[in-house]
Formats: C-alpha cells, sequence, structure tokens
C-alpha cells in the first residue's frame, strides 16, 4: 500500500503538542487482531499478480479531501504511472512520471516527467529550462516538478515494488465493507490500519488490481483524506512498448548531473584553513501554520529561526520539550522565532489540544513531513537553525547518552552567532565578506555539524 509520505506530511501535523513535563502517559492497550480472510485474498491476489508480471502501469491521480481550508494544503497531481521491475536486480523497481500538478490546491501547476531507477532520479524542470540528474539521497536539486513527481510516485512506490502490499499484509486491524464501483468496475471495499494509518481500498472483482486508495486522517471536526485514483491498471507488458527509460532533453535546455558522494572528485584548491565553510541556504517550502497564517524560509528572513521537527509519539521529545520551552522564554523579543514542524500525526485534534494545554505560544506548522523530507530528517527531535538569511547554521544530530542538554548548549551558541551576524565555523570578529584574519581562531562553541544515524525504535511512531 502506498505509503503517501509526501501528502500525509500535510495532514500530520495539523498542530501540535507534547504532553507537559512530567505528565505520565499511559500506554495504549495492544490492537484487537482482526484478519478477516477476504480482507487477506483481495491483498494477496493483488501482491500475486503485480509479482509474478512485474509490470505495473496506470493513469494515477491524487487529491484531498475534508475540512475547509486543510484539504487546500495538499497537493494535486495527475499523469500516466509507467514501472518495471529491473532484471538484473530483482528488488528494484524503475518507474517513468509524466503529468501535471501542484504542491498545494491553490498553486499553479507545473509539468513534470522523471524517471527513478535504483538509487538515481532525473528529471525535467521546463520554467527553469533545466534537465536534472542526482541521487535521490543527496541533499541537492529539489525542485518543483521533482516534489510534484514524487508525491505521486509515492502513492504507487509499494503497489509497484519488490513486495507489493507488504505492510498491508502485516497488519492486523482489518474489515471487509462490501462492494462498490470504482474506474467503472464493481470492487471489493477492504480497510486496515498499518504503520502509515488508516487505509481504505478498492480491488478489481475482475482482476484484483487496486482502483483506488484513500487515506484517511483526523478526529474531533477535523478530517483528511488523501485519494489516489489508479485509472485503467494494467499488468500487461504492451504498457511498455514504446516506453523509454531516459528523458529526452529539449533544445536549449541546461543539463545539471550530479555525480554520487564515491564518484566526486577533490576539489583541485583547498580553502584555506581558517576560511568559514560556505553558506548552505535553506531550501525553499511553504506551508500554513495552525491559524492559517503562510510560513517560508522567505517570510522568516532577518530573523533567527528554530526550525523544530516532532511529534506526539516520539518520546524523546518529550524530554527536549522543557528545554525547548527554556529556549523560547529566553530568547522571546529578541528576533528569534521557533516554529513548530509536526509530523506523522495520526489524530489532529489530540494535538491541537496538547498544544493549548502546554502552552506552546509559538507558531505551528499544519504538517510537516514534506519540509522534513527537505532537510533531511532522519529521526525525532530535530532541530534545525536559520540565519536571517535562511542560511542553515545548525542542524541536530542524535543526542549523546539520551540527554538534550548539550545539544541545547550547542544550539544557544548558534543562535547567538547568528543573532550577532556570524557563521558557524567563522572566527567571531569576522563579518560575512570579510577575509579571516591569519591566526584567528574559530568561535568557541561552533556548532558541531552531528551527521544523522538510522532511526532508532525510540524515533517511531507508538
Amino acid at each position: 500500500m502506498p505509503r503517501f509520505r509526501s501528502a500525509v506530511g500535510v495532514i500530520a501535523g495539523v498542530c501540535l503538542g507534547w504532553p507537559a513535563a512530567g505528565q505520565v502517559v499511559e500506554p495504549e492497550a495492544a490492537p484487537a487482531v482482526s484478519r478477516p480472510p477476504e480482507v487477506v485474498a483481495f491483498l494477496e491476489r493483488a501482491r500475486d499478480a503485480i509479482a509474478e508480471h512485474g509490470v505495473f502501469a496506470a493513469r494515477l491521480k491524487t487529491y484531498a479531501t475534508g475540512s475547509p481550508g486543510l484539504a487546500d494544503n495538499f497537493g494535486r497531481a495527475e499523469g500516466d504511472f509507467v514501472s518495471q521491475r529491473d532484471a538484473e536486480k530483482p528488488d528494484t523497481w524503475r518507474m517513468r512520471l509524466s503529468g501535471e500538478g501542484s504542491l498545494t490546491a491553490q498553486a499553479a501547476p507545473v509539468r513534470f516527467d522523471s524517471v527513478w531507477h535504483g538509487p538515481r532520479v532525473a528529471w525535467i524542470d521546463h520554467e527553469a529550462r533545466v534537465y536534472y540528474e542526482q541521487p535521490i539521497a543527496a541533499r541537492g536539486v529539489s525542485s518543483t516538478p521533482l516534489r510534484v513527481s514524487d508525491s505521486l510516485r509515492l502513492a504507487a512506490a509499494q503497489v509497484a515494488s519488490a513486495k507489493p502490499f507488504a505492510d498491508a499484509l502485516a497488519a492486523t486491524d482489518m474489515a471487509f465493507e462490501g462492494h462498490e464501483v470504482a474506474d467503472g468496475v464493481e470492487c471489493g471495499v477492504v480497510t486496515f490500519t498499518d504503520k502509515s494509518g488508516r487505509q481504505r481500498w478498492h480491488f478489481a472483482l475482475n482482476d484484483a488490481l487496486p482502483r483506488r486508495a484513500e487515506l484517511i486522517a483526523g478526529g474531533a471536526g477535523i478530517s483528511v483524506s488523501i485519494i489516489t485514483e489508479f485509472a485503467s491498471p494494467t499488468i500487461d507488458d504492451a504498457a511498455l512498448e514504446g516506453q523509454t527509460w531516459t528523458i529526452p532533453v529539449p533544445d536549449g535546455y541546461e543539463r545539471r548531473v550530479a555525480a554520487a558522494p564515491a564518484e566526486r572528485r577533490p576539489p583541485a584548491v583547498r580553502p584555506a584553513p581558517n576560511a568559514p565553510p560556505p553558506a548552505r541556504i535553506s531550501p525553499e517550502w511553504e506551508l500554513k501554520t495552525a491559524d492559517g497564517t503562510a510560513l517560508s524560509p522567505g517570510a522568516l528572513r532577518d530573523k533567527v529561526t528554530v526550525l523544530y521537527f516532532w511529534g506526539t509519539w516520539c518520546i524523546p521529545c518529550k524530554r527536549a520539550a522543557p528545554l525547548l520551552i527554556d529556549l523560547h522564554r529566553d530568547y522571546e523579543g529578541k528576533g528569534v522565532e521557533i516554529v513548530g514542524m509536526a509530523c506523522r500525526e495520526r489524530d489532529a485534534a489530540a494535538a491541537v489540544r496538547h498544544a493549548a494545554e502546554a502552552g506552546y505560544d509559538w507558531p505551528q506548522i499544519i504538517g510537516a513531513d514534506d519540509v522534513a523530507k527537505l532537510y533531511e530528517v532522519r529521526f525525532y527531535p530535530a532541530f534545525i537553525v536559520l540565519g536571517k538569511a535562511s542560511e542553515i547554521v545548525y542542524e541536530s544530530g542524535r543526542p549523546e547518552n539520551g540527554s538534550f542538554d548539550t545539544m541545547f548548549v550547542e544550539m544557544r551558541k548558534a543562535i547567538d552567532a547568528a543573532l550577532a551576524g556570524e557563521r558557524p565555523g567563522q572566527p567571531a570578529s569576522v563579518r560575512p565578506g570579510q577575509a579571516p584574519a591569519p591566526t584567528a581562531r574559530p568561535v568557541e562553541g561552533t556548532p558541531l555539524r552531528i551527521r544523522p544515524r538510522p532511526t532508532g525504535d525510540d524515533d517511531k511512531p507508538d
């Protein structure tokens, strides 16, 4: 089943909130096991049909429905999806997507054409007149056509995969809801809850292929559903006729091809030992807060901003919360903004209540999974500090021994340096644009660039 990571993000963080400091959170009871045979049969038929043929193609369409204003934060996309298992690497599927879409309901649609194969992605940005190719995991370009294409790809990635519907088949909360018509054919309707949330799927009775998928979230009067429609799906090799896995580059377009890290050559000229590292500018994004205010890196310029990625399900977040409240109090009125970035939330209303009860009076973003991907957030909580020119001056790592004290000391030093117009790794007496003195020493307490490690069990939703 699709993970819907790009779309789900905006549902997920309708608002933020943690238990108050010291509050005891009772563990949830284990869910009851319900696996009706007819539901398992639908999932297994679809899995076996796709896995046997190694081909899946359809006309995909994604959009959101639900509470007024909330659904508008989701994008819309429609296009052709063609995928094929790699004969040399059976665990890898290559995918080609082309169509139009937008990142929010109000945004103007853009054209996209992309190929995803193994560790690399290639795409066309027609507005910029550039052909891009880069490693998928690289910290590189993330233009709008790529992000729109990615949202459509993620909606079908678990269908066209080495193990189709593996997450769905592992679910223990399933139900059969009868029969409905979708894409002009009669379908069996099944529901289940897996790690992506509550799902509702339509599988055709004639060929077992999916026709419609719905991810449902919300509560207490707030609800959003992310819909993916699979029009005329096929597992026939005929879908591959005339299909190419390279994108033709139009005349006059620039080519920007990034090598994998292992392929990159060391620079011919190394920077001087005391030279500050080049500033890395924040990727662009725009989302609305819980009160409807649009926020983006541009809107936050001239302030020092702390982006806090968290979730109500995140146990370490609860340990970090008191320190963040202290930081907010100490820097209030000094040009420092904290923005909550909720991710992976399943109950939006509960997050709203937590925020109100705990007194978190900084802006709260309504869903931040897309933005977390842009900053390559891999575990929670995560802190990104932006300087006054939207440059990234601090990125948190996993705290030593589970304690956030040292992390917050380093983060405060980065905030102080950014308020003073200094950059991490830059001598305190040197301002942007000036050459560092030969004997200058780095400012004491320069923030550590801790690289994220793989997500641990304590960083995952309960």
